[in-house]
């Protein structure tokens, strides 16, 4: 969409939009929720990617009653799969939701509540529901601050009071990392499956921080998994480091349940992701090729007996001896369980080698290192 184009009563600030499928008779209609001029229209298309046309009026184009401050900004559509009734929701200083009319351009006036959290919220509300429990999402500060974060809480009901964890925090910066202003984000789950992952942006990677408040309109789209612990509270997602040449770094805990190879309760690995890709060419860290796991001998009921590989030259040496040879094997994460992979040394430097192999791809996980909870 246009605004200037297609739009009849905004030409301004486009901001922050929000799509749901909608089954209308016998086909499916998608409803295009947006922000123009601080206001909220929708347009309606029979395809998800448009064309859209504009209802020709603003849908919310004022503050709730009550309410003295704030902009009508930021939507954000929820169908209730209990009831099939539709909300939307949205705000900045203030959150207010409206349950939509059957057809879906429409609020009902009489159903307008302001549900504000508390003082952290800003902007950005998301709703999903998990287990029977509905989440509320919002992001707390400015998009133009490095602080821009993301918070939640749960309600029984998508209209109902929301009562707010202890520790509320999704998502926050990471200095170390030099990741800032994590915020306004969106929910995916993969369907079928108890797999969620947050979508939003932050400060453009690496310079962003530099700019000032033009960071806050220098941004990036990132995606990261989110998990919850067996009460349902959302963990922290825990921001993934970048260097400069794309290489993602991260601990992850593995189990002990592979049948042939594993790591000692209590250790954990540290992978790279492979990001880098030229036709069937892939780019892995040296490190990848000195790791070396225990093996997996003997399996009893109560204990687990280990044995070391044959002594080969470690660290450094093992690398360059590894790169020397044709063929090598490295391990890469398979449902958090350790797996050999066969592949083809082309050529090896002091950081990096460049392998060729039809048994990885981009983003699979190389294990690099591994320690002990003591550190070894």
């Amino acid at each position: 969409m246009d605004l200037e184009k297609d739009v009849s009563w905004a030409n301004r600030n486009a901001w922050a939009p929000c799509i749901i499928e909608k089954k209308i008779g016998d086909s499916y209609k998608y409803y295009f929720y947006f922000t123009a001029a601080q206001k909220i229209g929708v347009a309606v298309s029979d395809n998800p990617t448009g064309p859209f046309v504009d209802s020709g009026k603003a849908l919310i184009d004022k503050l709730p009653i009550g309410v003295s401050g704030g902009q009508q900004i930021d939507p954000d559509v929820f169908t209730d799969p209990q009831t099939g009734k539709s909300y939307l929701y949205w705000g900045n200083g203030y959150m207010a939701c409206a349950e939509l009319n059957a057809d879906m351009i429409s609020i009902k006036e009489e159903s307008i509540k302001v549900m504000t959290p508390d003082n952290t919220f800003r902007e950005g509300t998301t709703v999903f529901v998990r287990n029977g429990k509905y989440y509320f999402l919002w992001s707390d500060d400015d998009t133009r601050s490095e602080n821009y974060k993301v918070r939640y809480g749960t309600s029984d009901s998508p209209t109902g009071k929301i009562n707010i964890p202890q520790n509320n925090l999704v998502i926050a910066k990471d200095k170390e990392a030099g990741l800032y202003a994590t915020g306004h984000n969106s929910v995916i789950q993969i369907p079928g499956k108890d797999e969620w992952y947050i979508v939003y942006h932050r400060f453009n990677y690496p310079k962003g921080i530099t700019m000032g408040d033009a960071a806050g309109f220098n941004r990036e789209v990132c995606i990261d998994k989110m998990e919850f612990d067996k009460e349902g509270k959302i963990k922290q997602v825990r921001l993934n480091p970048v260097d400069v040449n794309g290489v993602v770094t991260y601990e992850t805990v593995v189990g002990v349940s592979n049948e042939e190879l594993l790591l000692r309760p209590g250790m954990t690995a540290t992978a790279q992701i492979i990001t880098k890709q030229s036709l069937d060419k892939l780019i892995i860290p040296n490190t990848a090729l000195r790791f070396k796991p225990k093996i997996q001998t003997e399996q009893k009921a109560s204990t687990m007996n280990f044995v070391q590989p044959p002594k080969m030259p470690q660290g450094d040496a093992r690398a360059k001896e590894l790169g020397k040879k044709e063929f090598v094997p490295i391990f890469v994460l398979e449902n958090n369980q350790p797996k050999r992979v066969m592949v083809k040394v082309l050529d090896t430097d002091g950081k990096s080698t460049t392998i060729e192999t039809n048994d990885l791809k981009v983003d699979d996980e190389v294990i690099v290192s591994q320690k002990s909870e003591n550190g070894k």
